[in-house]
């Protein structure tokens, strides 16, 4: 394998080969892939908006190492708005806010609230609604409210896209007052 690394990009974007790498980095030892995975990681964020290289980010977020899952969080932060922008790049974000320790989440939930079109383009795609859940669970007290905020200024919006009337909903019954 490491006589190839130079080619695990490609592969990873190739709609058959993505499988031999994600099967790769299921099955062997952080070891033996350290040489992929820094390939990979090199360019995560290209990947994470890649119609078929985010299934490699997403399978490095659910079986990589602690220090893999760190540099892969900050990626996602540093670009957040390129990725969340993207369709395949919401599954990314999700994969790493289901995966992450709770500091992690803690930080892509901040990086989300610090542009609007960013949580709103997550709160009306697929897998990017969950994400936008994750995040609203996430944030707590004034980040909470803001990121509440800002989605019920929207609401109409929300509730015209299938995926978004799932945060429409979460949004609407975390603001009701309690009887």
């Amino acid at each position: 394998l490491s006589a190839r690394e130079g080619l695990v990009v490609h592969a990873a974007k190739h709609r058959y080969a993505c499988r031999v790498v994600q099967h790769t980095l299921s099955k062997c030892s952080a070891s033996q892939t350290a040489g992929l995975v820094e390939a990979l990681l090199r360019e995560a964020s290209f990947l994470a908006c890649h119609a078929i290289g985010h299934h490699t980010i997403v399978q490095l977020l659910a079986r990589g190492t602690e220090d893999q899952h760190y540099r892969l969080v900050r990626v996602i932060e540093r670009n957040m708005r390129c990725i969340s922008l993207s369709p395949p790049g919401a599954a990314v974000i999700h994969a790493a806010l289901d995966s992450a320790a709770a500091q992690d989440k803690l930080w892509i939930s901040r990086a989300v609230l610090q542009d609007s079109e960013v949580l709103l383009s997550l709160a009306r795609r697929r897998q990017g609604n969950l994400a936008v859940v994750h995040i609203l669970q996430t944030l707590q007290d004034r980040e909470h409210e803001q990121a509440c905020h800002l989605l019920v200024q929207h609401m109409e919006e929300l509730r015209s896209f299938k995926r978004g009337r799932v945060v429409a909903g979460r949004v609407a019954s975390a603001s009701r007052p309690s009887a």
